[in-house]
């Protein structure tokens, strides 16, 4: 039986490094903005990432209605969820498609 040779070790920030690492690189990045949203002091910047930014509420016969318009500020919570995408596409390549497909071998 053959041994299995380790993948090689690419130097930081190079492009080889970054492809392979992509996603641990990110998830890094969402667990350090959901950290931020544990202490009250960076709460308010962690909820930009999260939320909708600009909220109108109006007051109707029936409730208050809440109603959303768009601005420079939804920019970095659809770069949040782009990460949040990234992960589960990770996820889903390794524990998923990797997985069948050595099956199948």
């Amino acid at each position: 039986m053959a041994f299995r040779r380790r993948n090689k070790s690419y130097p930081f920030f190079s492009q080889e490094f970054l492809i392979q690492n992509h996603a641990d690189i990110v998830f890094c990045l969402v667990v350090f903005i959901l950290i931020g949203l544990m202490f009250e002091v960076t709460a308010k910047t962690a909820f930009l990432f999260i939320l909708p930014q600009y909220n109108t509420s109006t007051l109707t016969p029936d409730g208050e209605v809440s109603l959303y318009q768009c601005g420079w500020r939804d920019c970095v919570t659809v770069l949040f969820y782009f990460f949040i995408a990234i992960i589960l596409h990770a996820v889903v390549q390794e524990y998923v498609l990797d997985v069948s497909i050595c099956a199948l071998l």
